[in-house]
């Protein structure tokens, strides 16, 4: 208590000499106070208290001060990020000039078991024909979309099905030379991406219509885009032969970019720098020159030169971004933390993580899978053929619940509502692939 009395007095005593003059002269009374959890009673920092335009933070003590006007009834609105927003209307008739004004604010996160533990039920076929394979699939409403190739011609089309097998619409596609996946972008559409070309679905009733799209502009200024922010757009500067890039958010009001988050391998980032130090004089001296008439990196221009990115010491960055509730969730495997931004880009917590450094290392697939529905994260490992699913829990950063899929060697996961869904075709036999649907079982780590 001494050490925030002391505080409080060095507070007041610049507010005095430096604030108050100019705050009396101007009729403005000030509003402080600390702001505090409800139920658990810490501090809250970064806690923003508003009043008309007017916006101050907390500091690292949980304390906040806010100039308002004399003589009038003002309306404070304190709010942070993961709690009810709390509104006071307030009188600043008063003789003092300082009003004291503590402020405690409930979480308005739902608190749920860590370990839940619930019968294992075997996985049921959603969609399966033996006329054709699934290649690939994406929700939509209570269907999906399917991406299929014909058993026989190897034809690809595109088919919205219902559980059951129930085929509602099917249509072919064009001549298109490797199909790779279904793709939904942050407008939320889903896109058939090939090597050439790129093909939105527009779908009405029992209706697929097929919208081509300019490939180069869609992988430009489409697929680097994570999500929207209200009416900001967060995107990055992310490839997969460089090892750092950026999360940017663009503001459509006046265009314009500022760095959200900075992600970077710093060993690879070294190593990949230091390849120019292995080229031979003539080709540095041509690195140099390049980068006088490019204005490329020399070191990122050696890198190219020996192809650095293909070599078995190169790993593409894996550091994906996901909006849960108004929260901006970076997980830096790098920096080995989940960084939490308020939809300002300010950071407002980290949280250490290891569950990307298993003692078997191989067994971490370098991915995870989000359930929208349910704003769950789980991480993808894999021993031997059996496919694990943990969830981490974006608060502590433990894992807290391990799901392990019945099916050998699963493709194309996808989680929703609480079910694993995945293409699999049973070993040995002639089945073609078949969508599956599988409870996310919970037992501890």
């Amino acid at each position: 208590m001494r050490l925030y009395k002391k505080a409080i007095m060095r507070f007041f005593f610049a507010l005095v000499f430096f604030a108050l003059p100019a705050c009396l002269n101007a009729q403005v009374k000030i509003f402080c106070g600390y702001v505090t959890d409800t139920d658990k009673k810490h501090l809250l920092v970064n806690a923003n208290v508003t009043w008309l335009s007017k916006t101050v933070t907390t500091n690292k003590k949980g304390f906040y001060a806010l100039p308002v006007s004399a003589n009038i009834n003002a309306k404070i609105v304190f709010s942070f990020v993961g709690y009810f927003n709390v509104i006071k209307q307030v009188e600043t008739k008063t003789n003092a000039d300082t009003i004291w004004l503590n402020i405690e604010m409930k979480s308005s996160l739902i608190d749920l078991p860590e370990v839940d533990i619930i019968e294992k039920i075997k996985p049921d076929t959603v969609v399966g024909n033996n006329n054709f394979f699934i290649e690939d699939f994406e929700f939509y409403n209570d269907k999906f979309i399917l991406l299929t190739t014909d058993k026989k011609t190897n034809k690809y089309s595109v088919a919205i099905a219902k559980e059951g097998s129930v085929i509602i619409a099917k249509t072919q596609l064009p001549e298109i030379d490797e199909t790779y996946f279904l793709y939904t972008d942050f407008l939320g559409y889903t896109n058939i991406i090939g090597k050439e070309k790129i093909y939105r679905l527009k779908i009405s009733e029992a209706k697929i219509v097929l919208q081509q799209l300019p490939p180069e502009d869609y992988r430009l200024m489409i697929m680097p885009c994570v999500d929207t922010v209200g009416s900001k757009i967060i995107f990055s500067d992310y490839r997969k032969d460089y090892p750092e890039f950026n999360y940017y958010k663009w503001a459509r009001s006046d265009s314009t970019a500022s760095v959200v988050h900075h992600v970077i391998d710093k060993p690879l980032a070294d190593l990949y720098a230091f390849e120019y130090e292995f080229l031979p004089p003539k080709l540095k001296l041509y690195a140099r020159k390049l980068e006088q008439q490019s204005g490329v990196d020399r070191y990122q221009i050696a890198a190219y030169m020996t192809n650095f990115s293909n070599s078995r010491y190169f790993t593409p960055l894996y550091a994906p971004m996901y909006i849960i509730n108004d929260t901006l969730m970076v997980f830096d495997h790098y920096a080995n933390k989940i960084y939490k931004y308020d939809t300002a880009s300010l950071c407002i917590d980290s949280i250490p993580v290891s569950y990307h450094h298993p003692q078997k290392w191989r067994e971490w697939k370098r991915m995870l899978i989000k359930d929208d529905n349910r704003s769950c994260i789980y991480g993808l490992f894999l021993k031997g053929d059996i496919t694990y699913l943990k969830q981490i829990n974006f608060y502590t950063g433990n894992i807290i619940s391990v799901s392990k899929l019945e099916m050998p060697f699963v493709e194309k996961i996808k989680i929703k509502d609480g079910f694993a869904y995945y293409l699999y075709r049973p070993h040995g036999s002639l089945q073609s692939k078949f969508l599956y649907k599988e409870t996310i079982s919970s037992s501890p780590q």
